[in-house]
């Protein structure tokens, strides 16, 4: 058997400027990168603020409108109730803050009326939506409003 020789070279390479300042910028960033980064994921970290004051407290102006069933001299058949107490029949205005609200509707026409009135309310300025139950119990809703919807401002 034959023995190989390792042959070691012996030859220099010369380095230039502009290639040494390379390398360095290389393994600094390298180096850099390791020191800034976590040794283990960790889970992250969430910062939440708080609005000031005056933002969360500043009111807008909100319309309601009476999209349900009027009787014959074309006033509702329905008192309405805003659960920050604004009453409206026809239609209302109310000033309210950022929230979630309930509408409640109190029957104010006869008995027997035929076909079945129905409550319905479309609400539109600082806020957009229509409340219209899918069902609705009149006699139940003489006495006291019965809620039939929400919105949020």
């Amino acid at each position: 058997m034959e023995k190989q020789n390792n042959i070691v070279s012996t030859e220099e390479t010369k380095l230039g400027r502009r290639d040494l300042l390379k390398a360095l910028a290389a393994t600094s960033g390298a180096v850099m990168a390791a020191s800034v980064l976590p040794g283990r994921w960790t889970q992250p970290v969430i910062e939440s603020g708080v609005l000031p004051a005056h933002a969360q407290g500043s009111p807008v102006t909100v319309n309601f409108e009476h999209t349900g069933s009027n009787q014959a001299d074309g006033s509702s058949y329905y008192e309405y109730t805003v659960s920050n107490g604004t009453t409206f029949n026809n239609n209302g205005t109310a000033n309210l803050t950022a929230g979630t609200y309930t509408v409640s509707a109190r029957y104010l026409g006869a008995a027997g009326v035929s076909p079945d009135p129905r409550p319905g309310v479309r609400v539109t300025g600082g806020a957009t939506a229509t409340i219209v139950p899918d069902t609705f119990d009149n006699a139940a809703a003489t006495g006291s409003a019965v809620e039939i919807g929400s919105f949020s401002v």
